[in-house]
């Protein structure tokens, strides 16, 4: 059965058993947000609900899901197949759905079951239709993996904007307080030095705006999270590559502007005086 292998899944009462699916019972599962705008503040195991004008007994509640939507049981209301067979006056279920305890089998049991149905349906084309989630999780990580690549993509060029705009700032710097740099250099400051100051500002110029960006991208990230229903995950290496990166392209760009800072002639630099 569904609740077989997934005892976690519920949060109160019990899972539908034999007896529910052999009697026809009218009992339901309900998912938590169900529960929450039907029975709010009281527990709903026991208490009846009308679907299309049938009551129904609340055996059970599911855990809330942070999955998204289309993989969430918080609106999901769940009776016994026969009940449902029943109400709905059909003698045939549409689909099944098969748990496998062992995904690298994946292919073989489909293999197993194609070749069941084949039999059953006396190899009847179009008879039938097999839809592997593997195969559909493959073709969505292929999807993530790309998005990915298309996302550090343009944070790449993001950063080489950004990178430029640091280093035409940090040249205007060096140009405005080049009276400054010979005044240091007259007094015995080395180039190395100068070249040290410069590149530190670059740098701490370069963190101070990854520090806003990623604050601006966690809050974006928690909002996004809070209207998908999800939880927000955040690693501490995540936190540690974004303040990284930002260090890295001060560096880079910074590297420039603060060679051409101790390469002034300090004579050169105080006739601006």
């Amino acid at each position: 059965m569904y609740f077989e292998n997934t005892e976690d899944l519920m949060a109160a009462g019990r899972t539908l058993n034999i007896i529910d699916i052999e009697q026809e019972s009218k009992v339901c599962i309900i998912g938590n947000s169900v529960a929450k705008e039907l029975f709010y503040g009281e527990s709903p195991i026991g208490k009846e609900i009308l679907i299309n004008g049938i009551s129904y007994y609340v055996v059970g509640i599911m855990q809330e899901s942070s999955g998204f939507s289309f993989s969430s049981n918080n609106d999901s209301v769940i009776i016994p197949y026969t009940t449902a067979m029943s109400v709905l006056n059909t003698k045939y279920i549409s689909s099944v759905d098969i748990y496998m305890a062992d995904e690298n089998l994946s292919d073989e049991i489909t293999k197993n079951i194609e070749a069941s149905l084949n039999l059953a349906f006396n190899n009847k084309e179009n008879a039938f239709t097999i839809t592997n989630m593997q195969d559909m999780l493959s073709t969505l990580e292929s999807m993530t993996t790309m998005m990915s690549l298309l996302l550090g993509g343009i944070a790449s060029i993001s950063l080489v904007v950004g990178g430029i705009g640091i280093m035409n700032m940090m040249l205007v710097s060096v140009t405005e307080r080049t009276t400054e740099i010979g005044l240091r250099k007259a007094l015995g400051a080395e180039p190395n030095t100068i070249k040290l100051q410069f590149l530190l500002e670059a740098i701490f110029l370069s963190l101070f705006g990854g520090i806003v960006g990623l604050g601006f991208g966690v809050l974006i990230a928690y909002l996004a999270c809070i209207l998908i229903g999800v939880e927000l995950s955040l690693s501490v290496f995540t936190i540690i590559l974004a303040i990284g990166f930002s260090m890295a392209v001060g560096v880079v760009f910074g590297l420039t502007p603060a060679s051409k800072a101790s390469k002034l002639n300090p004579i050169d630099a105080l006739r601006s005086i």
